[in-house]
């Protein structure tokens, strides 16, 4: 779409200029002018003007007009070889790093601003042809903008996130489902985000769990707890995400405040307690009507005094598991998730002891799930105790790990001063504080297990690199919540960006080869 806009306006302005260009080159009239000055059409007081030529130097080449039809036309030959010549174009631009389109742009409108400005303070007049050029000239650029992502980033980042973070972060949380919720029924609104902010790249593809997955940037469960944004994740970029966690019974969540901001340490404290309206309801608003986005669910333990203990955990998880294989939907999705790890429930921790957690994969081998299962882990872990809990899930059959969960200690990895804002609160930590651990994790089981089990990775990504580094070190995709807060929706498109352009620095042709080859990048590793 940004290509055909971009064609159409420029011819419209390539047209213009050589309808004007014959009166410029023979020094006659300006013919179907409807602005005139003292009895004089507009056209000819601006060709007439020292304004006309570059320099004021009279040759037909050095017009404005003749000048235009290289601009325009430039533009259009341009955009006719990107077309055809995807490839070499693309390796000029890599060469130039930057896209000659929108620099073209940039000095277009602001030189057709000034030509204007010209028109209307010094020569009082306008000529209706130069107008039509402007208007293309800034049609031109505001098309640009409009498909340039780091200007969304910057906007939100700038503008949007400082204003939005003067309010309560639950109401602005809500806000955003309300919104997505209310974007993803309106397939209008989906096809312009998709255009904006979806650029697909053979490289980003991968094959897991037997679907294809057209980025390895998802959505961590946590934040669309209830099902509502599944219409409309995949237009900003996402290539999939992790509905919940949700419960057998609905839940309420714990007590107030249940989320934070704290920006300094690139950091959110979380503590939702599995806040979301039952297994049951999630499963009749998850929709599955974009083919190109693979959706999860998240599966925990209701948060509740009667389900604290490990019987009425285990007993609590399996019904909704059961619920869950036996829906319509249930082979729709592309996997489903086991969360042993929230440390902000009653109950936290009693799963990842490994008699439980084998006791649990037991049962639920037993009911024959029709996808694959993940599990996620929680953050602060030995590895000594991961790995006995990596085992237990390779003899069980687990598809995959998730690494990692929250953070827990309140130590140097915070600003100070943010702390103390959460002091005697309950509650725990996403973001950078969980990036170490995570990685380590991640690194440590795909060195050992790595042919045996995949990997997710989450924690702490804000950037492409952060994704590429968990890639490197064993991930084969990533999921994220607190940098897309941070950083705005357009975020996960520019690491999408990012993302294809270290593949192509280290020679990789999929993302699927960088998969546990730290040692063979050229990405400096933190």
């Amino acid at each position: 779409m940004k290509k055909i806009l971009l064609i159409i306006f420029a011819s419209v302005g390539f047209f213009a200029s050589a309808y004007l260009f014959p009166s410029y080159a023979k020094n006659s009239n300006v013919d179907f002018c409807p602005v005139s000055k003292d009895g004089i059409v507009g056209c000819d007081v601006v060709r007439m003007s020292e304004y006309s030529h570059l320099g004021n130097i009279q040759n037909k080449f050095l017009s404005m007009p003749f000048l235009g039809m290289i601009f325009y036309g430039g533009i259009i030959i341009y955009l006719i070889l990107k077309n055809f010549f995807p490839k070499k174009i693309k390796k000029f631009e890599d060469f130039l790093k930057f896209d000659p389109v929108f620099f073209a742009s940039i000095f277009g409108f602001l030189f057709s601003m000034y030509l204007t400005g010209i028109e209307a303070f010094v020569l009082h007049t306008f000529c209706f042809y130069c107008v039509i050029q402007a208007i293309s000239a800034t049609m031109i650029f505001l098309i640009n903008l409009f498909y340039f992502i780091p200007f969304y980033v910057f906007l939100y980042k700038n503008f949007i996130k400082p204003i939005l973070f003067l309010f309560d972060a639950e109401k602005v949380h809500e806000a955003f489902i309300w919104i997505g919720n209310f974007f993803g029924k309106g397939k209008l609104i989906k096809f312009i985000l998709q255009d904006i902010f979806v650029q697909r790249n053979k490289k980003l593809e991968l094959d897991l769990f037997n679907r294809k997955f057209l980025s390895p940037v998802g959505l961590s469960a946590g934040f669309d707890y209830n099902g509502n944004l599944t219409e409309i994740l995949g237009s900003i970029s996402f290539g999939f995400s992790s509905v919940g966690t949700t419960t057998f019974s609905s839940c309420q969540g714990n007590e107030k405040p249940r989320l934070g901001r704290l920006p300094k340490s690139k950091s959110l404290f979380v503590n939702k307690g599995f806040k979301n309206l039952g297994i049951q309801k999630v499963l009749e608003n998850i929709k599955f009507s974009d083919k190109n986005f693979q959706i999860g669910i998240s599966i925990g333990a209701t948060n509740s005094p009667s389900v604290c203990d490990t019987k009425a955990q285990i007993d609590d998880i399996v019904k909704s598991f059961k619920i869950l294989n036996t829906h319509k939907n249930a082979e729709k999705f592309a996997y489903f998730e086991l969360n042993i790890s929230c440390p902000n429930v009653l109950g936290s921790g009693n799963l990842q002891k490994p008699k439980d957690l084998e006791d649990i994969l037991s049962k639920l081998s037993k009911i024959n799930l029709k996808r694959p299962l993940a599990v996620k882990f929680p953050n602060e872990i030995s590895w000594s105790d991961a790995r006995i809990l990596i085992k237990i899930l390779i003899k069980y059959k687990v598809s995959a790990v998730i690494l990692s969960n929250l953070y827990k200690t309140r130590d140097k990895n915070f600003d100070s001063q943010e702390l103390k804002k959460f002091e005697g609160k309950s509650g725990n930590f996403s973001g950078k504080p969980t990036e170490k651990n995570s990685n380590f994790l991640i690194e440590k089981t795909f060195q050992e297990f790595g042919n045996k089990i995949k990997i997710i990775g989450v924690g702490g990504i804000f950037s492409g690199k952060d994704a590429y580094q968990k890639i490197l070190l064993g991930a084969s995709a990533v999921q994220m919540i607190t940098g897309m807060i941070f950083g705005g929706p357009a975020i996960i498109s520019n690491i999408n960006s990012e993302l294809v352009e270290l593949l192509e620095k280290d020679g990789f042709k999929n993302i699927a080869q960088a998969v546990g080859k730290i040692q063979n990048s050229k990405f400096n590793r933190k």
